[in-house]
């Protein structure tokens, strides 16, 4: 039997146990797709737009942790999928996307659909190229798949002549790929002066980038808090679940506008940025210079050098696996402090992996901090740094309690008001979610995000992804691919209006594939982010009202899902809240609920 070479990405597909291959047909690609029905076990999910293709694919690679592969038409295409390449991109997800190119006999005549495929996509991706003839593809398919899954991840790019997916292969098969060791443990001098900077802080903060998520770490950076008493916060646009939101360490989400940042920041002399991607995460300048202080000591702990430093110039950087290195550093603090006397370095913790079922988080932290001293008990004399742990430790406990008693506040508030607001959707929403943890939180709801992370009780990483980027229309088909990945779970994409109506196309592809999701759109009725900047730019902007701006008009939701065969309902009032959200979840196809909230 011939082999050809579109076979090849199928022997790749099988070893890394992916049977998905996502994409919006069209004829240079066919025979990709065409493959698909001849090789068991593979089904291609069709998109009516390809950054529905795009996003999918974005989902499914984020909640398996393996390659996924969209497949997309020449350059016009691929042009409607770029948007979601970007948010690949910047959110570090592993895609392999191929274009299906002209005939290369073809090319040099400039037929219609002709492209620079590579220079389209080159800038937001981690590797791109075109397949000149049948003998590189072979080495092609093998390098794009190991860029793609060597870190930092990220999406990789290839156009493919028709005429070389359909000729026979010049190899039968393609050997096992090759796997980029890379758990490596970063340089002991510099955790041992992260660990040191640490320890001599009177002020520290631990800041929990997407890194620490999608490295698995979150359990060793429970630990190394849980030590040194140090309060977490999650980086701004976070897109993953980085530290335990019922923990009495977690301090919440930045926010995403610089002056905030700048504030919350300047409460602290000493910040450890881990696995942080640390581009800016605000669209507008407003003159206020760095994030950081001056005065303010940076550490940092990546996976990717490129990361570290590159907007913070000063400071202490350490490259490695995060999850490895956080072991160290801890073990390093963990053998400081045992010395002093009173901290057992291999005691219940997040060292022990296997102690980090949900019911068990109290208990863990119980053990933990008694393993401390309690403020003034003097156990090595007045002062020392166990003292300064505990009392550190106290206080952040404390601000992490009135947090919480600020976040209840808010929804009492709005309770008693009658409102529909997003916290009280988001709270709703975290009442009905299962409590075995079998749940993911795709979060678009761009002007009001931050109270899906607020509200929401989430501790492992898989339980909340979004965009890093900034463009729209990902999020709705990040959840279809989510669900695919993980069909036992219950999916939420909570959506804004706006958003939503970019690509409600994805409703198709949700009804085909039976992803279990849950369609929640926070309508405003308006482009509310852009309000908001409008009036953030300032003079002369702002004096007048922009129809443009409002999307109270002709587009009814419920009608719209109901069309795809998408059972929806819309939801007006408080009291309905909760039902109508219960039965969303207990669907076990998609649904939609169209949530008006108070503007």
């Amino acid at each position: 039997m011939t082999t050809w070479s579109r076979d090849l990405l199928f022997q790749l597909l099988r070893h890394y146990d992916v049977p998905y291959v996502f994409g919006n047909p069209g004829t240079s690609e066919l025979p990709f797709i065409d493959g698909v029905s001849k090789h068991e076990g593979f089904e291609y999910i069709t998109a009516l737009h390809e950054a529905n293709a795009v996003g999918m694919a974005m989902g499914y690679a984020r909640q398996s942790g393996k390659p996924a592969v969209v497949i997309l038409h020449v350059a016009p295409g691929l042009a409607n999928g770029m948007g979601n390449i970007y948010n690949a991109y910047r959110a570090g997800i592993p895609l392999i996307v191929i274009a299906g190119q002209h005939h290369t006999r073809l090319l040099l005549d400039e037929p219609i659909l002709a492209g620079d495929h590579v220079g389209q996509v080159k800038s937001m991706t981690k590797w791109a190229h075109e397949v000149r003839h049948a003998d590189e593809w072979p080495q092609a398919l093998v390098r794009a798949f190991k860029v793609a899954m060597t870190p930092p991840h990220g999406p990789v790019f290839l156009s493919v002549p028709y005429d070389i997916s359909m000729a026979e292969a010049t190899v039968e098969t393609l050997p096992k790929p090759l796997q980029v060791a890379s758990r490596f443990s970063a340089d002991p001098a510099a955790l041992r002066e992260i660990a040191s900077q640490l320890l001599a802080a009177e002020r520290p903060l631990i800041v929990a980038g997407d890194g620490v998520g999608d490295s698995q770490a979150h359990l060793e950076l429970q630990r190394l808090s849980e030590l040194t008493g140090i309060g977490v916060l999650s980086e701004a646009m976070p897109t993953r679940q980085s530290f335990d939101s019922r923990h009495p360490h977690y301090l919440g989400t930045l926010p995403m506008n610089g002056p905030a940042i700048r504030r919350t920041y300047s409460d602290y002399d000493t910040i450890l940025f881990v696995g942080v991607s640390v581009q800016a995460p605000m669209a507008l300048y407003d003159g206020g210079g760095s994030l950081v202080g001056p005065e303010t000591q940076v550490l940092y702990l990546h996976d990717d050098p490129w990361e570290i430093g590159k907007n913070h110039v000063a400071g202490v950087g350490a490259w490695g696996d995060i999850q490895v290195s956080l072991e160290a550093l801890a073990a390093q603090i963990g053998g400081v402090l045992e010395h002093q006397g009173g901290v057992d370095v291999n005691g219940s913790g997040a060292s022990d992996r296997a102690a980090a079922e949900p019911g068990t988080l109290g208990d863990r932290i119980a053990v933990q901090q008694e393993q401390l001293p309690t403020p003034g008990a003097g156990q090595a004399g007045e002062g020392t740094q166990l003292e300064r742990i505990a009392e550190r430790a106290a206080a952040v406990r404390e601000q992490s309690e009135k947090r919480r008693d600020q976040l209840a506040a808010v929804r009492q508030t709005d309770r008693d008001k009658g409102d529909l607001t997003p916290a009280l959707i988001a709270g709703a929403l975290d009442a009905a979610l299962p409590d075995d943890g079998r749940f993911v939180i795709v979060n678009e709801a761009v002007s009001n995000a931050l109270p899906f992370t607020d509200h929401i009780t989430m501790w492992e990483p898989k339980h909340y992804t979004a965009g890093k980027g900034g463009g729209l229309g990902h999020g709705t088909s990040q959840a279809v691919g989510a669900a695919l990945a993980d069909p036992d779970h219950v999916v939420v994409s909570v959506v804004g209006d706006g958003t939503f109506l970019y690509y409600p196309q994805i409703l198709y592809s949700a009804v085909v594939t039976k992803a279990r999701v849950l369609f929640l759109v926070v309508n405003n009725r308006a482009y509310h982010v852009l309000k908001t900047g409008l009036k953030a730019m300032g003079s002369p902007l702002g004096g007048t009202h922009l129809p443009s701006l409002d999307l109270d008009g002709p587009a009814d939701l419920v009608q719209m899902s109901q069309s795809y065969g998408v059972p929806a309902e819309r939801v007006d009032a408080l009291d309905d809240l909760g039902a109508a959200i219960r039965r969303g979840l207990d669907a076990q196809g998609p649904y939609l609920l169209d949530v008006r909230v108070t503007n």
